[in-house]
Formats: structure tokens, C-alpha cells, sequence
């Protein structure tokens, strides 16, 4: 019998020893043999897909990436864990996973577990935006079915296969642009994410890769399956060729778009596939109908972000003497991004940004300018208190608006 060490494998094992004393099978597996007589195994010992993950940066900003995802087949009891340690979200994630696949597949082999690791095995992991990778795992060692190695995705997931919303997905998005992934899926929830990144970076991220948005969990099999439908497969190759055209000469790329034969392509992908986001999208830019501003949730996100150092400057206390967080031309640089980034904010944003950048303009003049008198310090003092107060107090405001809370899903 092999060695199982902690109470959960303690409890595993002996709930595996009672079951038969009570007149149980655990998970049926005394039913589950194959034609040999040995324990029925999954049809793919190894499979492999593409999730996308944003790691938080010392600056504050987000940094995307496609990362490999697998799932091993080893003797077991029916279970299926993470091969490292995961927070806690990422834990309950999967746990309702596992619920939509054993209602899927209800006869899956009980004999053994399913393993599932990540590229980077020894960075930290949370969050639920791997569910729909981990159902996709699951769905291809039991059905057999392998997913293109140029498709990657990223999404949470219910019981009932529904994909739900997460965060992080322009960046996400931006990181798939860095590898090899060519087709990405998003939840359907999370499209004003991808204009935030027309609006950010231009078309070039979306030309670059198809991003199509997915509700359930069967679109996101529709998606990555290497054979796809009468319906996926058009517009895929369609979009393809759309691309190709135009990084043979990135230049010309939105000029290219822009020409009849370019809108007539990008227009015939929207008819075959109207949740492809990247031709919809684009499409809407060529003709001067996408969006100027961030969406609100995009723009809270990057004054967030880029005012890491701002926000930090606040909490380091600097009226009590505790040091500033930022060096002079730290500081400046940031106050000149946001001052930039401001007019393509969401307007309800531009009070919370304002009073970060008042906060930011009084640090900035004692570190060019430190008090040297004690009135002088005081002056500095009340001031930062004030500033600083106000920038509580504008977030506050913003996030107690009930449309804003409504419009975020707070």
C-alpha cells in the first residue's frame, strides 16, 4: 500500500477503506476496468494547453503571459489537484470544475488523478482565471481530444459551464502578443477590456491575435479544438490571412485595414463570428466608431496601476517622517503619465485621478525643495494631510456611486 503523508490523504485513504464495509464503490471504480481487467485509465496519460496569467510588478502595472498548462494522469482515487501550492480562489476555481465535469462526464476513471502544473512551477498562483484551461485539461484526457498549440485562454467558470468575468485581461491579451499564441479566448464579460487595449495600445495587439470572447464552456471547446466547425473554422482562417497581409508591412497595416477589400474581410469574420472581438473591434476603429476613453473598470485599473508610486508615497506617512516611497524624477515621470492617460479616462474617474495628481504635485515640491524651517515643515505637513485625505475621500466617493457599483458587478 503506498505511503499517503497529511490528515487530507490520511482521510482519503480512509474513506477508500470503508466504503466497501458500508456497501459502497468509491466513485464506482470496482466498475471501471478495461477489457484486460486493470483499472480504466484516462484516453491521454499527458495533455497540454495554453493559459493566460498576469503577474502584479513592482510598479504597480500588470504583466501578461501565455503559459503552458498540463495535466498527468497518475494512480490515484478519482481527484484532481494542482501539482503545487495555489491560493485559495484558485482552489475553489477548480473545485467548481470538477463539478460541471463530473456532470459531463459522469463515468470518468476513478482509479486515477489528474495532476495539473504550471510552466512556472515555483511563482505563486491565485485567483480563478485558469478554470476554463483546467476544464479544458479535464476534457482532453478523458474525451482524447488534444487543443491547438496556438490557442490560449483565460476565463473562471461555474458549475453549470457558464464562463465568468476576471481581471487582468488586457494585460493578458498584451502578453499573448509576446509568444506564439495566435488565437486567444476572453469571457464574453470582459470585451471592454479588450477595446481598453485598441483605446491603449492601437489595433496593432488585436491584428496581431484573434481574440474571441466565450460564454460557455462549449464555445471554448469550439475554440481550441484543431478541428473546428463549419462555422469557427472559416472565420479563424479568414482572420488569418487578414493578418498576414498586414504584418507583411506593419506601416501600412491601418491603412491596409482601412481600404474597401480590408473592411469587406474584417466584415465578412463579424457575419461568420460576431463574438470574434479582435475583427469586431478593429472593424470599429477603421470606420471611427471605437471608443475614445477607457471603460470604467480599465480606467480605475491603469490610475491604480500607474500611481502605484503616489499611493505608496501616501502610505509610507511621509507628514510623520517616515521617508518618501519615490525619488524626485520617479515622481515626475509619473505625474506626466497620468496627467497624460487623464483625457482617455472614463470621465466619473477624472476627480480620483485629480486629487492623486495634487498629492503627487506637493510631494514632488518637497523633494525638489525640502522645508528647511520648522513653518516650513508644518506647511508641508498640512498640506500632504489635506491632498492625501483627498484622495481617499475621491476613491470613496467613486466606488459609493451606485451606478458605478452596477456597472462593475460590485
Amino acid at each position: 500500500m503506498e505511503s499517503i503523508s497529511g490528515a487530507y490523504g490520511t482521510v482519503r485513504t480512509l474513506t477508500k477503506l470503508l466504503y466497501p464495509l458500508l456497501g459502497l464503490t468509491f466513485g464506482s471504480l470496482q466498475a471501471q476496468t478495461a477489457p484486460d481487467g486493470s483499472p480504466l485509465d484516462f484516453k491521454l496519460k499527458q495533455t497540454f494547453v495554453n493559459g493566460l496569467l498576469v503577474m502584479p510588478l513592482a510598479s504597480g502595472l500588470e504583466a501578461g503571459q501565455a503559459s503552458k498548462m498540463n495535466a498527468t494522469s497518475v494512480s490515484g482515487y478519482g481527484d484532481t489537484r494542482f501539482s503545487q501550492s495555489v491560493g485559495e480562489d484558485m482552489q475553489t476555481a477548480l473545485k467548481e470544475v470538477q463539478k460541471f465535469m463530473s456532470i459531463r462526464h459522469p463515468a470518468r476513471p476513478q482509479a486515477f488523478d489528474l495532476e495539473i502544473s504550471f510552466e512556472e512551477k515555483y511563482s505563486g498562483k491565485d485567483g480563478p482565471s485558469a478554470a476554463v484551461a483546467c476544464g479544458l485539461l479535464m476534457e482532453s484526457a478523458i474525451t482524447g481530444k488534444t487543443w491547438d498549440p496556438e490557442f490560449a485562454v483565460t476565463g473562471d467558470m461555474n458549475a453549470d459551464g457558464s464562463v465568468q468575468p476576471i481581471g487582468g485581461v488586457a494585460a493578458k491579451i498584451r502578453g499573448a502578443t509576446r509568444g506564439s499564441c495566435k488565437l486567444v479566448a476572453v469571457p464574453a464579460k470582459n470585451e471592454a477590456s479588450v477595446m481598453d487595449v485598441l483605446t491603449m495600445d492601437g489595433p496593432m495587439p488585436l491584428l496581431k491575435i484573434c481574440v474571441f470572447s466565450i460564454k460557455s464552456f462549449d464555445e471554448a471547446v469550439a475554440l481550441a479544438s484543431q478541428e473546428r466547425d463549419a462555422v469557427i473554422g472559416p472565420a479563424v482562417s479568414e482572420f488569418a490571412i487578414i493578418r498576414d497581409v498586414c504584418l507583411r508591412d506593419p506601416r501600412a497595416a491601418l491603412s491596409t485595414l482601412r481600404s474597401a477589400q480590408g473592411q469587406a474581410r474584417l466584415q465578412a469574420v463579424v457575419q461568420k463570428a460576431p463574438h470574434c472581438l479582435s475583427a469586431k473591434h478593429l472593424l470599429m476603429h477603421v470606420q471611427g466608431r471605437a471608443p475614445k476613453t477607457l471603460s470604467l473598470a480599465g480606467s480605475i485599473q491603469t490610475v491604480d496601476s500607474n500611481g502605484r508610486g503616489l499611493l505608496e508615497a501616501l502610505k509610507s506617512d511621509v507628514a510623520r517622517g517616515g521617508g518618501l516611497a519615490m525619488q524626485e524624477d520617479e515622481m515626475r515621470t509619473t505625474l506626466n503619465t497620468l496627467r497624460n492617460l487623464r483625457p482617455k479616462l472614463d470621465n466619473r474617474v477624472w476627480p480620483y485621478v485629480d486629487s492623486m495628481l495634487k498629492f503627487g504635485d506637493v510631494v514632488r515640491a518637497q523633494l525638489m525643495n525640502p522645508a528647511r524651517s520648522g513653518a516650513g515643515l508644518q506647511s508641508f505637513i498640512q498640506n500632504v494631510n489635506a491632498t492625501g485625505s483627498s484622495i481617499e475621500t475621491a476613491k470613496k466617493a467613486l466606488m459609493s456611486d451606485p451606478q458605478v457599483v452596477e456597472e462593475l458587478g460590485l
